[in-house]
């Protein structure tokens, strides 16, 4: 590839695939094409994690970053709620109902990864895969957790005995984590720093702020509830500036960033009914990806492929 201006040569490569996995090798192509050009990575190759109940229950499955190749992972026959990609981009956290209360699971093994008495929910795995933030109530309400993942150990991050923390996401360097707490009386981001400190709160505005997810970007966004409708937030948290991305009158939620750091696929709701759609988070455009039977929520992105 040569740039006409000033004949410069910015992608030299050779692309290689076999013939039923054309699809795949289009993607690699694009995402060499947009990093050759603006430096950073494109988003073609990415997956989807999302909850989909056209089976009659809410089962997990996997997607192209356009929506393409759907494959169903569970068959639990019950309820799966927050999918979140390991590092690795292959397989998956999630927590599911079937045994008839709340335990974390993994793509690619039968047996729990946490199954304390209680609540253990929306596990996050660090950048490092070193350590992996949970929700767990094994100790009176739902609090903020951090396990060792090789040793199992776990420390207590949050506190609040009368209040609920959900949610975690981790930065992109892994010395800090947001997460919802209502702790303020209604529900809000914080983020912490794991070197010491107090929660910094960052959400200030909408009367419900959940769903958080850290970008490549350095930026945070979240779900937010303003004049009765749900709307998607993206807030730089070093400065605390945010801004609401100007949409139409649905429902949007479980916003998680692209590797471009540009886009987020969130689901979107109309009339009772879900979907999920890609959105420009710097133009006020959107793409639906998936549509069609069933409802469809809780989309999480694979960043590393």
């Amino acid at each position: 590839m040569i740039e006409v201006a000033d004949k410069k040569r910015v992608l030299s490569r050779a692309f290689s695939g076999a013939p039923v996995a054309t699809r795949a090798l289009a993607h690699r192509v694009s995402d060499a094409l947009v990093l050759a050009v603006s430096g950073k990575s494109g988003m073609a190759s990415a997956r989807l994690a999302i909850v989909g109940n056209q089976s009659g229950y809410k089962e997990l499955y996997v997607c192209d970053a356009d929506g393409a190749n759907l494959r169903q992972v569970t068959q639990d026959r019950s309820i799966v709620v927050a999918p979140a990609w390991m590092p690795d981009g292959k397989n998956i956290l999630y927590t599911s109902y079937k045994q008839g209360y709340p335990n974390i699971y993994r793509t690619g093994q039968r047996e729990a990864v946490s199954k304390f008495g209680g609540l253990n929910a929306s596990a996050a795995v660090s950048p490092d895969g070193r350590k992996m933030a949970v929700i767990l109530s094994k100790d009176g309400n739902p609090e903020l957790y951090i396990r060792d993942v090789r040793t199992g150990s776990l420390q207590r991050v949050s506190s609040t005995r009368r209040a609920n923390e959900a949610s975690p996401c981790w930065s992109p360097d892994g010395s800090q984590i947001a997460y919802v707490s209502d702790s303020a009386g209604r529900p809000h981001i914080y983020v912490l720093a794991l070197k010491g400190g107090s929660p910094k709160r960052l959400s200030r505005t909408g009367s419900e702020n959940v769903a958080p997810d850290w970008g490549v970007n350095g930026q945070l966004t979240y779900c937010s509830r303003q004049a009765g409708r749900y709307r998607i937030v993206v807030a730089d948290p070093r400065t605390g500036v945010s801004r609401v991305l100007p949409l139409d009158g649905a429902d949007y939620e479980d916003p998680s960033w692209m590797p471009d750091g540009r886009h987020v696929v969130v689901s979107r709701s109309v009339n009772y009914r879900s979907s999920i759609y890609l959105l420009d988070t710097q133009e006020e455009r959107s793409i639906s990806l998936k549509e069609g039977a069933g409802d469809w929520f809780s989309p999480a992105c694979s960043r590393h492929y």
